[in-house]
């Protein structure tokens, strides 16, 4: 929940601004989009992929032994976020298309589903059925992704090449990390040892496929994060230009 809640959630707020400047043009709508949600899988992605792999440990260490019946609820709900962080940006499309209905018609079908899903997975499973239900509520959502990149004539396999160089950098940080894991735990090593060389390894991982296999993806994450974080100060010429250039936060489209 942090994760949407901190750090997709806002950058979607940002995204319908940028789009709506292009939200005639269909093929740059749709690459803006993917641009987007695929700086928001760099970061997420490995995140809650790492926190699946290490939860029994990170669990332990950070609220003790009783807590531990948590830990499948925990990593089935990193998967549901690593999902949500990646449809909740498509309102946006929505909004740009001028249909601001239709994320509210899509949210009722997730909150019946999901409201089904909980109640009788948690009625028979308890509070593993809970997180299943909450797994199952979101599949509704990639429906409304199908649909609301068919409305801008951009197929979602689209969406899965943009998500492919984030998706393979963490495949690396899980195996890498599960690897790591599993031999400090044949060495009887304590909950805070195993995390000690866990996560180093999931994070060496992750950007050393990246590096690899995809390094014009490091460049342009560079740029994107220099783009955001620019702040560069102004010439009078500048200044009387402002309203022409673009705001902090918003993603270069082209």
């Amino acid at each position: 929940h942090m994760m949407i809640d901190r750090l997709a959630h806002p950058f979607s707020q940002v995204l319908f601004p940028t789009l709506s400047k292009v939200q005639k043009d269909d093929a740059r709508l749709a690459a803006g989009y993917l641009k987007s949600v695929k700086l928001v899988a760099f970061v997420v992605f490995p995140l809650l992929a790492g926190l699946a792999v290490v939860a029994y440990s990170a669990v332990a260490v950070l609220w003790g032994q009783k807590w531990l019946s948590i830990v499948l609820a925990l990593q089935l709900l990193c998967f549901r976020a690593a999902i949500s962080s990646v449809l909740i940006s498509i309102g946006a499309i929505f909004l740009c298309k001028n249909r601001p209905d239709l994320p509210f018609k899509f949210g009722l079908l997730e909150f019946a589903v999901t409201f089904a899903a909980v109640g009788i997975l948690g009625y028979w499973l308890g509070l593993e059925g809970v997180a299943m239900g909450m797994v199952i509520g979101v599949f509704p959502g990639l429906y409304m992704a199908y649909f609301a990149l068919r409305m801008i004539h951009q197929p979602i396999w689209g969406l899965v090449q943009a998500l492919w160089p984030p998706l393979a950098g963490t495949m690396g940080c899980v195996a890498s990390a599960l690897g790591a894991k599993v031999i400090a735990e044949s060495l009887g090593m304590p909950h805070w040892g195993v995390l000690a060389i866990a996560v180093p390894a999931g994070f060496l991982a992750y950007f050393g496929v990246l590096f690899i296999g995809f390094p014009d993806q490091i460049k342009w994450i560079k740029e994107m994060i220099i783009l955001v974080l620019r702040k560069s100060p102004m010439t009078g010429q500048e200044q009387q230009g402002v309203t022409k250039q673009p705001t902090d936060g918003q993603v270069e489209l082209d």
